[in-house]
């Protein structure tokens, strides 16, 4: 799956006040809802099944600049709107592999998603 454009990361400044809960700006909510719309219609597309089983990922992250950037909290964006989706929660992921390159003509980030 190829989720197209810049990547939002979910970081600990979203953090309220004194820890008490967390705020995420609307632009990271409109991420996620992008992966999530774009996973549901590749799982359609190949007539694929919530996965139950583990599960073994590779993302790469097309970076539109060289900035600093965490692969961990990239990746939580993505790991979260997958949930519910492709596999039933996050937590089936036995095996990862996080890229991370650079494209600035056209930032994306490509997932692969398999059965472990």
């Amino acid at each position: 799956m190829i989720v197209p454009g810049k990547q939002r990361s979910k970081s600990n400044h979203y953090r309220r006040g004194r820890g008490r809960g967390f705020f995420i700006p609307k632009e990271i909510t409109a991420y996620e809802e992008m992966i999530r719309n774009l996973a549901a219609k590749e799982m359609k597309r190949t007539k694929q099944n919530v996965f139950y089983n583990p599960v073994k990922m590779v993302v790469v992250f097309y970076l539109p600049d060289k900035r600093r950037r965490d692969l961990d909290n990239l990746f939580k964006t993505v790991s979260d709107a997958l949930n519910k989706i492709v596999y039933h929660d996050d937590s089936q992921i036995r095996e990862l592999h996080l890229y991370r390159d650079y494209d600035i003509i056209n930032p994306r980030t490509e997932i692969l998603v398999e059965m472990y």
